[in-house]
């Protein structure tokens, strides 16, 4: 008897689950198709990928302009594969806007092939979602982040219609509490850098809405674009100017994408960003001739406060390549920490430009500069401005490829001089064979080198002037017979109750791994490689 109860009990469980997991899934419970405009004699309803023979009979929308909005909530909308759309799909156009995550809708690719929008060079965007809220567009293949490069989901063309836009592969002005999520898609132009550095060109993906997800995505002009400069295209790759106010570091995540071979910012940011594992190169107007082309940045912080950027990869960029750039208002409690910059123009400036702006509190751990032409970090303040409580620890800053330019540079500007107070610089390692060795850091009108800067300024009591060993020429991992970095780091655990991500290095190792925590972007493992492995893929439940 007890036996037949367990088993009843059993089966009540299992049938609990599968109905729970049943209402999980709900969201997304119906499939919509459309094909392009014109593809099809006739406009369908929308229950199956393939043209109608009569109006409104079964089969596919007629283009976008024909999509039922309304009846889309809490359903998928699907392109068909294989088929080039030359239009823009207007999210919710005259529909009522989902308003809770059970209305959620997923836009995504059905069948074989991609499903391909073509802006044919600038005469439209993507997806434009404006004012929509709880939309999933997922491509559902691709991550060239990791050198999967078989997108099912691409908005080609895209080029630059203007000296200040451009048309946009994801473009939403207005949601109010959107909860969108913009992934795997892959989004590229073709027009080149016709209008030079004046440009400000939105982002390809642009957003003033939150919270906001946009991951695996792969942004880029021409492949050719990696040895000509001169073909690379004219935009930003994101502008994602949303926030959440108070200490809020995960409002909106962006994570996991390759932008490349583009003229103007690779990210262009606001508040209360999580910037993650992402790979941003070949950012820049003219490149490998720094200091003499554009204003790049790779990622430019714009009075940003409460945002991450960790665990990314920045190498052959032009201009800066982390930016906290205190235009006006104020640029506090951000934490870059776990960044890998090899063969860039200038690392990470720290400006406080305007009067009246605030630069505080802000962290800078465990990144690795290698190569860097024109510094590895600067920090100043403007007349009528601050730039307060700057901490710089465990960084590993190699050497500068430029003559005249230091790998710590900062100081007060302007008449009369900003103000810099409480400058953290501890535990840090600078590599030998810079243009003004062994001088370190030039602040002010005063050169520095490790005695100097300790003596005077009670800077780097604890840092040391030495070059680590590496795992390879390419591979900035510390090697088994490295004595300068590993265990050679401060402790900061303190900090990981507010970003947990510091306690692990750019491989997702524990720090420490030993008894005290390594310098730079990784910590040190015996036996070599420790990335963690790829989420297993054709698993199935008998």
């Amino acid at each position: 008897m007890k036996s037949y109860g367990l088993k009843l009990k059993t089966i009540f469980i299992v049938i609990l689950f599968c109905g729970m997991l049943g209402l999980t899934r709900s969201s997304w419970a119906a499939n919509y198709y459309v094909m392009p405009a014109g593809g099809c004699a006739f406009n369908g309803n929308g229950s199956v990928p393939t043209c109608a023979n009569s109006g409104g009979a079964t089969g596919a929308w007629n283009g976008f302009n024909n999509i039922l909005w309304n009846s889309l909530k809490g359903n998928t909308l699907n392109l068909v594969g294989g088929q080039t759309y030359r239009e823009t799909m207007y999210v919710m156009a005259n529909a009522t806007k989902a308003t809770q995550e059970s209305e959620r809708i997923l836009i995504t690719v059905a069948g074989p092939g991609p499903a391909v929008i073509d802006s044919e060079n600038g005469t439209r965007s993507g997806f434009m979602v404006n004012d929509a809220d709880y939309i999933t567009i997922d491509g559902g293949a691709g991550n060239a982040i990791a050198g999967d490069y078989t997108y099912k989901l691409k908005v080609i063309n895209l080029g630059v219609d203007s000296p200040t836009s451009a048309y946009a592969c994801y473009y939403n002005n207005g949601g109010t509490n959107a909860h969108n999520v913009f992934t795997r898609v892959e989004c590229s132009g073709t027009l080149t850098a016709e209008y030079g550095e004046a440009t400000n060109a939105r982002g390809t993906v642009y957003a003033r809405e939150g919270p906001f997800e946009a991951s695996y995505l792969w942004i880029h002009g021409p492949a050719s674009a990696k040895a000509d400069h001169s073909l690379r295209w004219n935009v930003n790759g994101m502008t994602l100017f949303m926030s959440s106010s108070g200490a809020v570091y995960d409002f909106s995540k962006v994570h996991h994408n390759l932008i490349e071979t583009i003229v103007q910012d690779g990210m262009d940011v606001s508040s209360n960003q999580s910037i993650h594992d992402n790979e941003i190169r070949y950012i820049g107007y003219n490149y490998p001739g720094w200091p003499t082309g554009s204003h790049s940045d790779s990622v430019s912080l714009e009075s940003s406060q409460y945002s991450k950027v960790f665990n990314n990869y920045f190498h052959d960029n032009e201009g800066q390549n982390v930016y906290l750039d205190c235009l006006n208002g104020i640029e506090s409690n951000n934490f870059i920490f776990n960044n890998l910059f090899v063969d860039i123009g200038i690392g990470m400036p720290i400006d406080a430009e305007n009067s009246g702006t605030l630069i505080d509190n802000n962290h800078i751990f465990n990144n690795t500069f290698i190569k860097v032409y024109g510094g590895s970090i600067s920090f100043g303040a403007r007349a009528g401005a601050t730039n307060s409580n700057l901490d710089i620890r465990n960084n590993i800053f190699g050497e500068t490829a430029e003559t005249g330019w230091w790998q710590l540079q900062g100081g007060p500007t302007g008449s009369p001089p900003g103000t810099i107070t409480n400058t953290t610089l501890d535990y840090n390692i600078y590599m030998s064979g810079s243009s003004d060795a062994p001088n370190i850091i030039h602040y002010g009108a005063t050169r520095y080198d490790l005695t100097s800067a300790r003596r005077d300024q009670g800077w780097e009591m604890h840092g040391n002037y030495a070059n680590p060993a590496f795992v390879g020429i390419s591979d900035y991992r510390l090697a088994a017979q490295d004595s300068v970095a590993k265990g050679k780091g401060i402790d900061l655990t303190s900090y990981c109750a507010t970003v947990p991500e510091l306690c692990f290095d750019k491989n997702g190792v524990a720090r420490p791994n030993g008894t005290c925590w390594d310098i730079g972007a990784y910590e040190y493992v015996q036996g070599g490689d420790t990335t963690p492995p790829a989420a297993p893929t054709g698993l199935r439940v008998n």
